[in-house]
């Protein structure tokens, strides 16, 4: 699968999975129920290699998802997946941003 169509698909994903679209944010979507609370999502092509993908997340209250098994920087929020990329990869891990965590 070519890197532009593994962002569509991440980008399909994200509105089957209820994410709101934010395009003028560096954030491209956000979710307002995850399990810890608000979180920040875009999908970016890594920087380097062929077809693999970086899912940037932010959320909104860095102890909240610190406390549900995310180990995201305790003050920014910032967290982030760099990965080789098949479709169900993907949608592991736009799911599992909303159940639980790492």
């Amino acid at each position: 699968m070519t890197s532009q169509k593994l962002i569509e698909f991440a980008r399909k994903e994200l509105d089957r999975l209820g994410y709101i679209y934010t395009p003028k944010e560096w954030y491209e979507y956000k979710h307002l129920n995850s399990k810890a609370g608000i979180v920040f999502v875009s999908c970016k092509l890594a920087c380097r290699g062929k077809n693999k993908l970086t899912i940037f997340m932010r959320f909104d209250n860095p102890k909240d998802a610190l406390l549900v098994g995310f180990r995201c920087n305790e003050h920014t929020g910032k967290y982030n997946f760099h990965f080789n990329t098949t479709k169900s990869e993907i949608t592991y891990v736009l799911e599992h941003i909303l159940l639980a965590g790492d």
